[in-house]
């Protein structure tokens, strides 16, 4: 039972070189690719015609979007669990890029820089990481990156 979900365990077992690349909706790809860059993603396909869509990466995570015109995240209820093994150390990453970028961690589900509450990380911005690490297309839009403090 590993990540405490023999199913998906047992599939991965049995599954050989097949891969499922979930995409969650968006209202601007651009503005996630922001978001997400702040995290320590990085794009890794990126297209505006026929249909805008961006696949970002972060180590073996992959988080494909495409931007849908008028999409309010608010009443999305598009999600991906993502599993991780520390669920603390990946939070410090992201509140070190967001810290770095914006100069503080002010993103709904980052709890200042106390860390994730009861040791789990969620966050809940425009389709960003969130509890046992899951990307949702539900949330709030992404922090504007401002001028570093200095």
């Amino acid at each position: 039972m590993r990540y405490g979900v023999p199913y998906a365990v047992e599939i991965e077992e049995r599954v050989a070189h097949e891969k499922t690349i979930p995409l969650l909706p968006c209202a601007s790809i651009d503005e996630l690719q922001t978001f997400y860059e702040m995290l320590g993603f990085k794009k890794i396909y990126y297209q505006v015609r026929p249909n805008p869509y961006v696949s970002m990466k972060r180590e073996d995570l992959q988080l494909d979007f495409f931007g849908m015109p008028g999409f309010k995240a608010e009443d999305s209820y598009g999600t991906c669990v993502v599993l991780v093994h520390d669920t603390g150390e990946l939070f410090q990453a992201f509140a070190e890029g967001m810290r770095a970028v914006t100069g503080s961690c002010s993103s709904p589900g980052f709890r200042g820089s106390r860390g994730p509450a009861n040791g789990r990380t969620s966050t809940t911005s425009p389709a960003s990481p969130s509890s046992t690490l899951g990307a949702t297309g539900s949330g709030s839009s992404p922090p504007k990156p401002s001028p570093k403090r200095t």
